[in-house]
């Protein structure tokens, strides 16, 4: 990734409040799941989010790594979409 680009990245992951967390459920088929980001955030390197870890698409996200999060910034319609 450029190095602009993961600058401006950065910044709107810092920024905004909504992240949307995509994963496979059991029977193959994607879901989406909006999540709360963590107060601390870094850096796009590591994402971590707020949830209930004994909830369904935990265990989703557990047992397929194909995930992928989009947050974005609704009122300027900016956003970034991630995938592992």
């Amino acid at each position: 990734m450029k190095k602009e680009i993961l600058i401006d990245v950065n910044k709107l992951h810092k920024k905004v409040k909504n992240f949307i967390l995509c994963a496979i459920d059991e029977d193959g088929y994607p879901t989406a799941k909006a999540v709360l980001p963590a107060i601390k955030r870094d850096n796009v390197n590591k994402i971590y989010f707020v949830t209930n870890t004994s909830s369904k698409y935990v265990s989703n996200v557990e047992n397929n790594s194909k995930t992928s999060v989009y947050f974005y910034n609704s009122l300027f319609y900016k956003g970034c979409l991630l995938r592992d």
